[in-house]
């Protein structure tokens, strides 16, 4: 089904202070989606949502919201526009002389003509969805950080809008009351359905909240995509800002194979996870053990190992796509990661890997020395909806594939789980 775009942004630029903070902005936001623009502190993020709501005028480009582009239009018209957006402000910006009640009143009695019994009925509803029933006549300040967005939240979806815009909505709060709006945030998008845009500095928990990435940087979008494609990308920027310092980074990448470590995957599984459950597809698993890697370091040394560790890795890397995701796992152990693969494409790459591996021939001393590899094979969600479960099975179907011989490919059933365990228990 084509995606139908509902804001489309197009060369935009603005200067303020003498400063270029937007240099050539483009961006389209599909409806229905939830989008994060993430970035720098001070690169431009809030300055782009108010170009958006229509509180700055840019210097030059277009702004194109339902077929019309605001930056052409008299005032009256962008605030016709602006009756289906909702605004969740940095801080919840609540009127500290109004009640909670009022607050969340404040844009009905605005902007329609519905009576008191009604919107006292819509407010009391509203409350109810975010959790904070019967605090109406409580004021701002007698709330909690938390408390308040979730008011301010409230208030921006009392009038049921079809674009909603958050602008940095979790700033001050501690990290159990962050999760705790991001998953509120999740839940109303996915009950009301509207279109969001969410400006945010959490990384990485914003991943697990937005369908889509854009990373702002330098006055431009540097680029767009799922929260997976956003981690795992290559660029310098990007990578610098989510994993803050190259020491970070370092830690996340196996120093050897330079493949990703095993805390890169305990850091970023649920995004993965995440990525995997929205689009609805399936993840292959492929659990592999070189054979032979404890032999080769005891005849010839470590350093022969570190070779056949960087051979089989190379192997590995080259019989994958970018999108795919390689670990090293444990001493001899890789994970590999393949998205979006049926049973035979996922069986048809362990086999690649597994020959490559067998054919490969490394010189130690004047001495040819192959490798071998066994792998088990499992798939997520289809074996299982735990992911940390489908790389048990991969690693069960693994010991079978050593147990049977080495140097093969097994794929995991269910029959496996019940001997492990029944051998277990024995």
């Amino acid at each position: 089904m084509e995606k139908k775009s509902i804001i489309e942004i197009h060369n935009l630029k603005k200067t303020l202070d003498d400063k270029q903070v937007l240099n050539g902005v483009d961006l389209t936001v599909y409806e229905g989606e939830l989008l994060a623009i993430i970035g720098k502190s001070g690169v431009g993020k809030s300055v782009l949502l108010r170009h958006i709501i229509g509180l700055l005028k840019p210097d030059s480009g277009s702004i194109i919201i339902k077929n019309v582009d605001i930056t052409h239009v008299k005032q009256k018209n962008i605030n016709y526009i602006r009756q289906s957006f909702g605004v969740l402000f940095q801080g919840g910006a609540l009127f500290d002389s109004l009640s909670v009640h009022d607050n969340i009143a404040f844009p009905l009695r605005e902007r329609t003509l519905m009576d008191e019994k009604k919107i006292e009925e819509a407010v009391s509803s509203a409350l109810d969805e975010v959790g904070l029933s019967g605090i109406e006549q409580k004021y701002p300040a007698e709330l909690s950080g938390g408390m308040k967005k979730r008011v301010a939240l409230a208030r921006a979806l009392i009038t049921h809008p079809s674009i909603l815009f958050f602008d940095e909505p979790t700033t001050g709060l501690d990290p159990i009351r962050i999760n705790a709006i991001h998953e509120l945030i999740k839940t109303m998008h996915k009950k009301n359905k509207f279109t969001g845009i969410i400006v945010s500095h959490e990384i990485p928990e914003i991943f697990s909240v937005a369908d889509r990435i854009a990373m702002l940087d330098d006055g431009k979008i540097l680029k767009v995509g799922n929260p997976e494609e956003i981690v795992l990308s290559n660029i310098p920027e990007i990578r610098r800002f989510i994993y803050c310092c190259p020491v970070k980074e370092s830690s996340f990448r196996d120093p050897i194979t330079t493949l990703y470590s095993r805390k890169f995957l305990e850091e970023y599984s649920e995004i993965l996870i995440a990525g995997i459950l929205r689009k609805k597809t399936s993840l292959g698993v492929l659990m592999c053990d070189l054979d032979n890697l404890k032999g080769v370091n005891g005849r010839y040394g470590y350093d022969a190992g570190d070779i056949l560790l960087k051979e089989s890795s190379t192997i590995i890397k080259e019989s994958v796509r970018k999108s795919d995701i390689a670990i090293r796992f444990g001493g001899k152990e890789f994970l590999v990661l393949l998205h979006e693969v049926n049973e035979s494409s996922l069986l048809s790459v362990a086999e690649k890997i597994r020959v490559g591996i067998e054919k490969s021939r490394i010189n130690i001393d004047g001495e040819e020395i192959s490798g071998t590899i066994s792998i088990g094979v499992s798939r997520f969600p289809k074996d299982t909806e735990d992911f940390w479960q489908a790389i048990k099975y991969a690693n069960v179907a693994l010991y079978n594939a050593k147990d049977s011989g080495k140097n093969r490919v097994v794929k995991y059933t269910q029959d496996m789980w019940k001997t492990s365990n029944k051998e277990a228990e024995e």
